[in-house]
This record gives structure tokens, C-alpha cells and sequence, in this order.
């Protein structure tokens, strides 16, 4: 009998052991909240930062919750996202592009955090400033961005000094850039050996500076309701005519070898290896840049917006963090999504990724000092320059319609305008179906 009591008690402590555990006891035998969060991207030294350094110091601060963070490199991030959430098995948080977000919620997979947004006070809502509508759908804001991102020119003062232009002075609208750019232009036996020019001509690459171009333009992509094309007006024609030209005919002042320059490692990018003079650039290359040749950064200075109409690039809020619809624990979802965009948080993570926080604070913050080339960035998202592709749910599709257009008119396929043309009429039927 003795025996069978000795056992039955192990049994019993052996099974409390386990209940414990499955509840998700901490050290000190408090119940503790798990979340599961995605990141997308493939950085080491971001994710060396988010797992090692962020994610410990929030669990600190925060003993009732622990944090399961996974990096999802971008091009399987959507897929692996749909596969998560038709098994029931999605993340409580997960980054994303603002762009996404429409989509989402038409699938009804995430959480609207307007009542999280409000309780920020008024100071932390104006340092996010137009940066809190980027994932604004049907009245509703969805995402808090982490950090921004944009496109803009940068130059080579010492390739100005060679031409004999002032590296104070650099061009302030197109027909400067055009200028500019044939000055800078070098050529060995009829062949371009250092381009006056670059910016990316094809793959996604393509649309953001075709978007950059057409706004500077008065152009925009989509109509304000986002229910019809827009972008084959008299501006996407004249905005898509001019990158046709610097990489064309006889005043062509970049090379057609040339591609998507924003997929290339920092190693091969051209206004680094100097075989461009001035090039349209986001702020996590020229980062990039810095720390893998600090001599030739010197050299490198970022231009102000340009304009023909009106000063635009293209832009916005970049990745920000999304919440589940499905998750069982959104308050400490939040909580962590607070911690993410937090201005101490931040100042770390884009100390690392190079990237512009999504805080106007910033401008007037020691990364300016650090990094020089980060207050044209934060001055152009402070004043709205950034303009963000459309948040519609059918916008990849539609992108990657008007991408491949675009890389028809780049190699002259079809001209500007009969490109424009085709992919309104192809991508219209896809508006049309949503």
C-alpha cells in the first residue's frame, strides 16, 4: 500500500511539474504570455541586435511576457504569412510593408490598433506624425511603422571638382540633372565607363524611381480613390520619356549593363566603386556604404528633393509592425510594438540597419551627426516629400504589371507612352476585380 502511495504522489508531482510548465511559468513562478514574432529580412547584424540585445532587455523589463522572434527573409515572408494563417499557426506580430496592408485587411488577418494608438500621448503621436497613416485603411490604422524609407539623389563631390562643377551646387530639378549628368559622364572609345547617372531600370527597382520621377511630375499612380489607373496621364509620359533618355541614344549618360542597382551589395554599388557620379540611392546603402568605406563616403552628399511640378520622391513609412487578428494575446502584442518604436529602441535599431526612424525627433538627434547624409531623408519625411506607393489590396499585382511595362519602354521595346498604355489596360482589369 505504501508503495502505491509513494507512487500515486509522484505521479501527482510529476504531472503539476508538467501543468506548470505548459502554462508558461517564469523563474519566480509567475504565469508569463508568449508571442510569436516575425521580422522580415536576412540582416546578421539586425537580427544579432533584435535577439540578442532588444528582445532580452524588453523580456527584463517586462517579466510576464516572453518573445519568440524568427527572421523571414522578404520574398517568402507573404507566402509563408497566408500558409500561417490558414493553419491557425500565424504570428502575434509580424513586420510588413505599409503597402501590404489593405490586403490584409480585406482577408480580415489583422487588428486594428487605433485604440493602442490613442493612448499614446499627444508628443509620441506628433513625433509619428503622417507616418501613423501609413497603414490607415477604411478609417482605421492597422500598422505602427518602425522606420521610414525613400529614395533620394546622392553625388560625388570629388567626380563634381573633376568636371568642373561646384559639389556645393547640385542640380535642383531635372534640366540641371540632365546637365549635370552629360558633364559627369565619362566615355572610352564610345563606351561609358563612368555613368553621369544611375538609378535602378528594372524589377521593383524600376517603379520606385518611374513613382519618384512621375510625382516630381504632378503625377500620381493611382486615382485619389484608388478605383482607377492613373499614372498613363501627359506626367507618367514625360516622367518615364526622361529615365528613357539617360539611358538611351546619343546623350545617353548611363549604361544599359546597368539593372537594378538596389539589389546589389554595398561592395558593387556603383556611386562606391565609382562607376557613377551621382545616383538615385535609399539611406540603408549609403549606410552601407559608410561602414565599408568610410574614405569614399566623405566624397558622398545627398541632395535635397527634386521637382519639376513640385519636390517628390518616393517614399514613406517603411516596415512597421502588424497584430494578428487571431492572436490570444494582443495587449502584450502592443506592448512589445510599443517597446519596437520607442524612441530608445529605435535609436539602436537604425544605429545598426542604417535605416530612418520613423520619428521626426530624430532630426535634431546625434544620428544626424553620425551619419550627415540621414538629414535630407528626415527632412523630406518631415515634410511629407515621401510619397508611398498605393494601399489598395490588389497593389503587387498591379506593381509588378506596370514593372514589366516599364521595362519594356527602358529597352525600347514600346515608347512610353504605348507602355503606359498596355499595362493601364492590363492592370485596370485587376482593380476591377477587387
Amino acid at each position: 500500500m505504501s508503495r502505491c502511495i509513494s507512487f500515486l504522489a509522484m505521479l501527482l508531482t510529476f504531472t503539476m511539474v508538467l501543468t506548470a510548465c505548459s502554462s508558461g511559468l517564469s523563474s519566480s513562478g509567475t504565469a508569463t504570455t508568449h508571442i510569436k514574432v516575425w521580422f522580415p529580412g536576412n540582416s546578421g547584424p539586425e537580427s544579432d541586435l533584435v535577439l540578442k540585445t532588444l528582445v532580452p532587455a524588453f523580456e527584463k523589463a517586462n517579466p510576464d511576457i516572453t518573445v519568440d522572434v524568427q527572421y523571414v527573409d522578404w520574398g517568402s515572408l507573404s507566402p509563408k504569412l497566408n500558409t500561417a494563417f490558414a493553419g491557425g499557426i500565424a504570428p502575434d506580430v509580424f513586420g510588413h510593408g505599409p503597402a501590404a496592408a489593405a490586403g490584409f485587411v480585406a482577408s480580415d488577418r489583422v487588428l486594428p490598433l487605433d485604440s493602442y494608438i490613442n493612448t499614446l500621448d499627444e508628443a509620441t503621436r506628433n513625433d509619428f506624425g503622417s507616418m501613423l497613416d501609413a497603414g490607415l485603411v477604411n478609417g482605421h490604422r492597422y500598422l505602427l511603422p518602425m522606420i521610414s524609407d525613400g529614395l533620394l539623389f546622392a553625388y560625388r563631390t570629388d567626380f563634381f571638382q573633376q568636371a568642373g562643377l561646384d559639389p556645393t551646387r547640385p542640380p535642383t530639378n531635372w534640366d540641371e540633372l540632365q546637365s549635370d549628368a552629360l558633364k559627369l559622364t565619362q566615355r572610352q572609345g564610345g563606351k561609358i565607363v563612368r555613368a553621369g547617372l544611375e538609378f535602378s531600370n528594372a524589377g521593383i527597382g524600376s517603379e520606385q524611381t518611374f513613382s519618384t520621377f512621375l510625382y516630381q511630375a504632378g503625377g500620381q499612380l493611382l486615382n485619389k480613390e484608388g478605383t482607377e489607373i492613373a499614372w498613363n496621364s501627359a506626367a507618367g509620359v514625360r516622367a518615364l520619356q526622361f529615365m528613357v533618355n539617360f539611358y538611351n541614344g546619343s546623350d545617353a549618360v548611363a549604361s544599359k549593363d546597368g539593372g537594378s542597382t538596389g539589389t546589389l551589395p554595398i561592395t558593387q554599388q556603383p556611386l562606391l566603386t565609382g562607376q557613377t557620379a551621382m545616383e538615385l540611392i535609399d539611406s540603408g546603402t549609403l549606410a552601407g556604404i559608410q561602414q565599408a568605406a568610410p574614405n569614399v563616403m566623405k566624397n558622398i552628399v545627398v541632395m535635397p528633393p527634386l521637382g519639376l511640378v513640385q519636390p517628390a520622391a518616393y517614399g514613406g513609412a517603411g516596415t512597421g509592425l502588424f497584430i494578428n487578428k487571431d492572436s490570444k494575446h494582443p495587449d502584450a502584442a502592443w506592448r512589445f510594438i510599443k517597446y519596437m518604436t520607442s524612441v530608445q529602441t529605435l535609436q539602436q535599431y537604425t544605429d545598426v540597419t542604417g535605416t530612418v526612424p520613423a520619428r521626426a525627433s530624430f532630426l535634431k538627434s546625434d544620428l544626424v551627426q553620425k551619419r550627415p547624409f540621414m538629414k535630407n531623408f528626415l527632412e523630406a519625411q518631415a515634410a511629407n516629400v515621401f510619397k508611398p506607393n498605393p494601399n489598395i489590396p490588389a497593389w503587387v499585382q498591379v506593381r509588378d504589371v506596370l514593372t514589366r511595362y516599364l521595362e519594356k519602354a527602358m529597352a525600347q521595346q514600346m515608347t512610353p507612352k504605348a507602355a503606359l498604355d498596355a499595362a493601364a489596360q492590363e492592370a485596370g482589369s485587376l482593380l476591377a476585380k477587387k
